[in-house]
Parts: C-alpha cells; structure tokens; sequence
C-alpha cells in the first residue's frame, strides 16, 4: 500500500504579512478551498486515502480543521514540538510505518498526475524518484551577438532543472535514514547520500507548478485560481467565457449540454469517437469523454461539466 505524506511545518516567514499568525499551507485559494486542501485533493484523486501530515508552527489549526478523517481521507497528525527540520520529520514519519510514500511540500501547487508518476517510479530500480521541472528564468534574458544586442527574452525556461517538491520513497530508504547527519534536511543529507550511490532516480514534469514561497508566488497562484476549478480527472479554467479542460491520462469527463469539443493537444475519445489534436466534434446530448493521454480541449456552446468536484 502506498500512503501520502505532507511537509506542512513551514513558518512561511516571508507571508507574514498576509498570513499571519496561520501556517502558510492553510492559506485560501478561493473561498473555502485552501492550499492543503488541494494538496489533499491530489492524494485522494489517485486512490491515496491514507495521509499523513508533519506539522510544526501551528500545527494545533491544522488538526483542528482536519481531525483524523477529512472527506474519505484518513489522517495522521505528527507535529514537532519545536523546528527539527525535514530530516527529523522524515525519520519519525517512517517510525511509525512500513510503506511506499509519496511525499510533498505542502505549499506547492503542482499540476502532476500521482497516478502516472507514481506508475514510473514503481517500474524503476531506485529508491527514491523526484519531480523535477526546467528552470524559469526569473529575470528576462539579453542575447548579444558581435557585441550588439540582438534580442531580448522575457523569463525563457532555461535548461537547467528544479526540485519540484514531490518524492515517491519506497520502504528500503529507510537504511540511509539510520546514517548520521550534520545537516538537518533531507536535500542535504539523505537525497545527497542516494544520488552517491546512484538510488534517485529523476521524472521530468512539464506542467504547471508554483511554490508558495513569498506573497508574490501567493497572488499569482490566487489570480490563476480565480477562473480555475478543481475536478478528479484535472482542472477547468473560463477563458473569454470558453471552458478549457486539461485531463489527466485515462481519466473521464461527463458533460452534458448542445456544443462543440476542440482539441488544442493530446487525444480523447468522445462516445466511441477519436479526436485527435485539432479536431473537433460537435456533440448535442449528455457525453462521456476519456481522455487517451494527456490531454487539453476546449468546451463551446452551452456544454457543462456534470462531474463532482473530487474534494
């Protein structure tokens, strides 16, 4: 059985000023829907009920919101009585169980399918699999030919990559966790013992993600979630008052409705119907689609989306 885990123990000095005295894992993204919720959503929508949470600095408002069972979610508090780091949080966690883990940051939104990662990383040797992303750019970038300045890029993707903030452990880490340490987290330490050996094996994500790290990672994260609803299969957003759905692989979509279903990358089947990237079919009664692969369409007409939300 695999279990889910959350790093939720951050002071999140930096948001002090819009957070205040509330872990920064308990901050809205709209109403009544905060960043630990949607981190809960992942887990729940890839079959994971069984959640753990490490907490620290007001780890007493976490239980309260969550208890021990949270929409069909199972969860175990364990919270540090003073800042031990990640490494400390690690160990005590894997105390208490025997299991593969996915393990998080709590405050990063990230758009991976934990179904699909999870399937990689089961295949693989290693005994750790980290997400990770091409860097962003954070400054805009000048391209000088001959000494002139022949260009200039507005924050291009760089070939370099970033730890996105998402692990898949299997139990067998557990032997490097006995080492002795002179850091106190797990990127210093532990990570840097199983690249040594060749036991981290790496998975390449390419969709949206962004860390909570200072007020402006927040506001950008509340304006992408102001036209932006969360489903089981992946995630809505209202753009010029059209639907865009972006799916997960293998995942269904019940709509219902007169209207037209475009494409714009991957392939769905539409009641028995492949549509391929820039295709579309019109559709005029209740519909399933399923989508082959990854996948982003877009919805016209008067098409509505008849899923539940997964939290």
């Amino acid at each position: 059985m695999t279990v889910g885990a959350l790093f939720t123990g951050g002071y999140g000095k930096r948001l002090q000023s819009i957070a205040g005295e509330i872990p920064k894992t308990l901050l809205p993204l709209k109403d009544d829907y905060l960043v630990l919720d949607r981190q809960l959503l992942d887990f729940k929508c890839a079959g994971i009920t069984e959640v753990y949470l490490l907490s620290g600095y007001k780890g007493e408002l976490i239980e309260r919101r969550y208890g021990q069972e949270w929409k069909g979610i199972r969860i175990t508090h364990l919270r540090e009585e003073q800042p031990m780091g990640t490494l400390w949080a690690l160990r005590n966690l894997y105390s208490n169980l025997d299991s593969d883990i996915i393990l998080k940051n709590g405050d990063t939104i990230c758009d991976l399918d934990l179904r699909s990662f999870l399937s990689y990383s089961a295949s693989k040797k290693s005994l750790v699999t980290l997400v990770v992303a091409k860097m962003v750019s954070p400054f805009g970038i000048v391209s000088i030919h001959n000494g002139y300045v022949s260009e200039f890029v507005e924050k291009p993707i760089l070939n370099h990559y970033v730890n996105v903030g998402c692990y898949h452990l299997k139990p067998a880490v557990k032997t490097y966790l006995k080492r002795q340490y002179s850091n106190t987290e797990i990127e210093k330490t532990l990570f840097d013992s199983l690249s040594s050996d060749g036991k981290i094996k790496a998975f390449k994500f390419g969709g949206y993600w962004k860390a909570v790290d200072s007020v402006k990672d927040y506001e950008e994260i509340k304006k992408e979630y102001e036209t932006r609803e969360d489903y089981d299969f992946g995630h809505v957003s209202l753009k010029s008052g059209i639907k865009e759905c972006t799916t997960y692989k293998d995942r269904a979509i019940m709509i219902k409705g007169k209207g037209k279903i475009k494409v714009v990358d991957g392939k769905v089947d539409v009641n028995g119907t492949i549509i391929s990237k820039g295709k579309s079919k019109s559709v005029g009664e209740a519909s399933q689609i399923r989508s082959i692969e990854e996948s982003k369409f877009s919805l016209t007409g008067n098409l509505r989306i008849t899923n539940p939300k997964g939290v």
